[in-house]
């Protein structure tokens, strides 16, 4: 795809982001959810109902954001008070301050102190009935390991007898690979829910594109099934890199006034990507 298809990209930047239906400023993509995302979704939802702690991970771009999205607007604000937090390299006195400010707790300097006041805090709120902190950490693989061992302090109330609250972990296959390793055994133990997303399969992609055509009241076939197959092998289902490459087809299909996606539109768009990324010259 050459210079003159990103100089009409650039004239019609504005009309497709009002049309191109795999925009995500135009659609609301947790309104469609996969059968994976959907089995993350209840996972992680088990185990915030039984106060323990859940991870769910997932390649770049495989919809981790989607379930999570999905995941906190299904929760009853009457019952948890969410604390969301996604701060890269978070240290351990960091963590409890944030978790502190979330509860409307002003924040003691010493890391000692704020350990003792979160206790105190949650407990009162258990004897009170109150609404259960629920803590999500996002990008939870790029946490520095001590903030990783401080949640089996946060999550060892009453000598270990219960949690006092649920923990969402989310990130990234290393975050996997983080919590495998021995010295985080007892965080580790600790796990009674996870979840890891992976892509789309070929046939899940064409119910995809079928959904997203179909928000914008376009129910007729515009992707032939041999570019489907195209956009496949080259993503993996990754739904994020699939959205990309739709979204472009689509507008040099309807540039060059083609009402069907073949494998060419699909192959010009690809070759694009590979340029823009200086694989090819």
């Amino acid at each position: 795809m050459g210079t003159n298809y990103i100089n009409l990209q650039k004239r019609g930047a504005m009309i497709m982001l009002t049309r191109n239906p795999f925009d995500n400023d135009v659609l609301d993509t947790s309104k469609y959810l996969t059968k994976a995302q959907e089995e993350a979704v209840a996972r992680m939802s088990l185990s915030i109902q039984s106060n323990t702690l859940g991870v769910l991970t997932g390649e770049i771009g495989s919809g981790k954001s989607t379930v999570m999205r999905h995941l906190t607007t299904s929760i009853p604000t009457d019952k948890y008070d969410i604390i969301y937090l996604c701060i890269s390299n978070l240290r351990p006195k960091d963590l409890y301050s944030e978790v502190l400010y979330k509860l409307g707790e002003t924040t003691p300097f010493y890391l000692i102190q704020a350990k003792r006041l979160l206790q105190e805090t949650i407990l009162q709120r258990q004897k009170q009935s109150d609404k259960i902190p629920l803590l999500i950490i996002d990008e939870a693989h790029e946490l520095q390991h001590e903030s990783i061992m401080e949640l089996r302090i946060l999550m060892n109330y009453e000598m270990d007898l219960k949690s006092g609250f649920p923990i969402i972990l989310c990130g990234q296959p290393e975050l996997r690979r983080i919590l495998k390793l021995k010295k985080f055994e007892p965080i580790s133990q600790r796990i009674k829910m996870q979840y890891h997303l992976g892509g789309l399969s070929r046939e899940e992609i064409s119910e995809y594109i079928k959904f997203r055509l179909s928000e914008i009241g376009l129910e007729r076939p515009v992707f032939s099934e041999s570019s489907i197959a195209k956009i496949f092998s080259y993503t993996q289902g990754i739904p994020r890199i699939v959205n990309t490459i739709c979204h472009g087809a689509i507008f040099d299909a309807e540039t060059n006034k083609e009402e069907v996606i073949e494998d060419k539109h699909i192959a010009k768009v690809l070759n694009d990507l590979e340029r823009q990324k200086g694989l090819i010259c």
